[in-house]
């Protein structure tokens, strides 16, 4: 069981718990070390995508920034 399933089980049972993933990730590890559990190792499989005529691809990234407002 990953650290992340982990995390989705407990704000699914618990909404109002406030704990950071990172703590979270420590305890899962934490757990692995004390009883010898492997970490299961996932390859994520993917290909490439096939090049299309300019403008009809599009690329998304999905980071967040936030910027102070200097108009105030």
């Amino acid at each position: 069981m990953s650290a992340s399933f982990v995390e989705n089980w407990l704000k699914e049972k618990h909404s109002d718990l406030e704990v950071g993933n990172s703590t979270i990730r420590r305890y899962v590890s934490d757990l692995r070390d004390q009883y010898s559990i492997p970490k299961e190792v996932r390859v994520r499989t993917f290909e490439a995508v096939k090049e299309l005529p300019m403008g009809r691809q599009l690329q998304v990234d999905w980071g967040e920034i936030i910027l102070k407002d200097t108009k105030k």
